[in-house]
């Protein structure tokens, strides 16, 4: 179904949570911590990253600060999970960027319907950039065709300025160079792929 980073310093949890994606058909890339998952996100682009928030050399909020900053990785759904207990580690972890939060121990059905939501909102993220950058490719499209548009008016209301002068020559030399500069123009427009 999904590829799924699990970032675990445990080894018990990490198999008993890699268990439990298996079951559901996920493949699972593991990593001892923040530091080895970053590199294996960076590597092999999860579509979901599923973090432990307590581990040693880069910790999990550390870790989604890094996600979140790191070009193609952005938008990668990230789910904290933890034994602490309190609001404080909850509320950390979503100003860290976390997109959902589970408290150990986890419960299996609980884990899967998260991870379920998770990449169906990434999946939707992946629409909405891909919609977003093709915008932008419309809206640089619109723009060049404006400024063709101009040079083409312009061109035109120069050559017919000529020819009421009865300078006709003048008049197509003027007409040329506007559809050359509205060809080169128009050339440079690409349209995105529907």
């Amino acid at each position: 179904m999904a590829r799924i980073l699990l970032v675990e310093d445990e080894d018990v949890q990490r198999k008993a949570i890699e268990a439990i994606l298996k079951s559901a058909d996920h493949q699972v890339l593991l990593a001892g911590n923040g530091g080895q998952a970053l590199l294996v996100a960076q590597d092999k682009k999860p579509d979901l990253i599923l973090t432990d928030i307590a581990m040693p050399k880069m910790d999990g909020k550390a870790l989604c600060q890094s996600i979140r900053s790191t070009p193609g990785l952005e938008t990668t759904y990230i789910i904290m999970i933890t034994g602490l207990e309190g609001e404080v580690p909850r509320l950390e972890s979503l100003l860290a960027g976390a997109d959902d939060f589970i408290r150990k121990p986890l419960r299996n059905d609980d884990l899967l319907h998260r991870v379920g939501l998770g990449i169906a909102a990434r999946s939707l993220r992946r629409e909405v950039a891909d919609l977003r950058s093709r915008a932008g490719q419309y809206t640089q499209a619109q723009e060049l065709l404006a400024v063709s548009l101009d040079t083409a008016l312009q061109g035109i209301e120069e050559g017919l300025a000529r020819l009421n002068t009865g300078d006709a020559i003048e008049a197509m030399n003027r007409l040329r160079a506007a559809h050359e500069a509205v060809r080169k123009s128009l050339s440079k427009i690409i349209l995105p792929e529907a």
